[in-house]
């Protein structure tokens, strides 16, 4: 997410600079002010209101490119806005089907079809009367949780084991996070003991043994040591119990919309030091070096200030007496 809003906020600072750049010189309504720093931060302004304010443009640019930089930020800002509200809707789509059905009973209840071993249907029936007609029989998890992606059950009764394969891509090698928009919820509904025959005499000692490591912590340690070294790891980013597990936005869904701005952007500047060129005028792109030479041929010839450039007023006496000498020959 934090790339993300980087790209955002680099791409909105390159729009305003453009904007500036092509516009600075001829749009006396959207930059009125004689200092290029105050332009400057009118143009930043205008660029962050226009994605934050959801398409309130302020701008009303005179060139072509001022009017293509204008609409690639349009472009870029309706894609970005999109996307984010998707987002959001799916976060809040799943917090409240999360909160729809919160463990098995609420979704018997509620008449969804749940995937069960098909071992395990008949036991389960005997403890929820629904279960008879609602349960769905399968004969693995891996078909469980394809019916599930198939519509033909809403829920499914895994072990710890296989809902941690499904979420490391066990099930799905093509697709290892295909099953990363299912949600654990609810308590243990049953156990399943796991037992190894032994000896009389081994009996006693061997469960004292067992005990005491689950008490210490040892097993329970040598148990996810071995998940880490023989399981892969996770394909679903955060944990089950958020409400937002799903994907958060990264700069990969953002750069399309990125780059759409930046080559725009830049082709506007292309086609404004062109234009720049051709009309002769190759130094006042740099708004600066040309102030002089710009400001009394505009006297002499009497152009308006749209042929110059937005910083003409800060002379020294030595410009402003020269000015009125060519002005004195010119009236008399």
């Amino acid at each position: 997410p934090g790339a993300a809003w980087a790209g955002i906020v680099v791409s909105l600072v390159y729009a305003a600079i453009t904007m500036w750049i092509v516009e600075g010189w001829t749009n006396d309504d959207d930059y009125p002010q004689d200092s290029n720093f105050k332009n400057m931060a009118s143009s930043l302004f205008y660029s962050f209101q226009s994605f934050f304010g959801n398409g309130d443009f302020r701008w009303t640019p005179h060139t072509f490119p001022g009017r293509l930089t204008l609409t690639a930020l349009g472009v870029f800002s309706l894609i970005v806005l999109t996307l984010y509200t998707g987002q959001v809707t799916t976060i809040l789509l799943r917090r409240d089907e999360k909160g729809r059905v919160r463990d098995l009973e609420s979704a018997l209840e509620q008449g969804l079809k749940v995937c069960a071993l098909s071992a395990s249907i008949a036991s389960l029936s005997l403890r929820y009367s629904d279960m008879g007609s609602l349960g769905v029989a399968v004969s693995n998890a891996k078909e469980a949780l394809e019916k599930m992606d198939q519509g033909e059950c809403s829920t499914a009764l895994l072990t710890d084991d296989e809902w941690n394969a499904a979420r490391t891509g066990i099930f799905t090698e093509e697709d290892p996070s295909k099953h990363c928009n299912k949600i654990q919820v609810g308590d243990t509904v049953y156990v399943i003991g796991n037992s190894v025959p032994v000896r009389t005499d081994l009996q006693a000692p061997l469960s004292w043994a067992i005990s005491k490591l689950l008490a210490e912590g040892v097993y329970i340690e040598s148990r996810d040591n071995a998940k880490r070294k023989f399981l892969p790891n996770s394909q679903c980013s955060g944990t089950d119990e958020e409400d937002d597990s799903v994907r958060s936005l990264g700069l990969d869904e953002m750069l399309g919309s990125i780059l759409i701005a930046f080559g725009a952007c830049t082709l506007s500047i292309v086609l404004f030091l062109v234009k720049e060129e051709l009309r002769g005028h190759g130094c006042c792109y740099r708004k600066i070096c040309c102030r002089r030479r710009t400001m009394e041929r505009s006297f002499i010839e009497g152009s308006s200030k749209k042929d110059m450039p937005m910083s003409v007023f800060t002379v020294d006496d030595v410009e402003i007496k020269r000015v009125l000498v060519s002005l004195h020959y010119i009236f008399h």
